[in-house]
């Protein structure tokens, strides 16, 4: 399926893993726009949608979108620190991506989309006219290059004092197995937390 806005087409199907996964690491994209996570959703029942935006011939991004069905009352469908942009945009022509997916989204009924950007604070990111409904993601970025004894010393006091307190405890860390059963009694523990609190995420 292909939507057309001024030129800009937006596919909905037709894609091929090889050229995802290449764009993919072209954009250092993230875990939730990775092929692989999208099946992986997809083989445990969860609808997933991708699209490709095409102008001109030209690939400008992929999207990837793991679907909520409401019954009958509708559908939301979020791109969770998406998309994959290919092209350096600006922020009208990433405006333009976001109308052209939200016309073309192929669900039933009522349909929201929501989109979680991997994008810099204070950035142009063609959402202008959206409403923000969540605080953004934030990620931390570590200097990796100090040397331990640097980075030992540039702690808090408080986590510098935990630390010591628990390389005194005398935790030992054991390799096991990869048996999915040697794990089940976790997951039964999880599940019957789940069940007497009523949670079902």
């Amino acid at each position: 399926m292909a939507t057309d806005s001024n030129r800009m087409q937006v596919h909905w199907g037709g894609h091929e893993m090889a050229a995802w996964d290449a764009a993919h690491a072209a954009a250092l994209g993230s875990l939730q726009q990775d092929w692989a996570y999208g099946s992986t959703m997809f083989s445990l029942g969860v609808p997933v949608l991708r699209a490709r935006i095409e102008q001109d011939g030209v690939t400008l991004a992929y999207a990837q979108f793991i679907v909520r069905r409401f019954g009958r009352l509708g559908s939301v469908a979020l791109c969770s620190r998406g998309p994959l942009w290919l092209q350096a945009l600006e922020a009208n022509d990433k405006t333009r991506v976001y109308k052209a997916i939200k016309q073309s989204l192929p669900l039933p009924g009522l349909r929201f989309i929501l989109v979680t950007p991997e994008q810099e604070a204070g950035t142009a990111n063609g959402l202008s006219p959206m409403r923000r409904i969540m605080t953004g993601m934030s990620t931390v970025m570590l200097d990796l290059t100090p040397t331990m004894e640097e980075m030992r010393a540039n702690l808090e006091r408080r986590w510098r004092h935990r630390l010591v307190t628990s390389e005194a405890a005398g935790l030992s860390i054991q390799r096991v197995g990869t048996q999915p059963n040697q794990f089940r009694w976790l997951l039964e523990a999880e599940m019957a937390q789940r069940g007497s609190k009523g949670l079902d995420g």
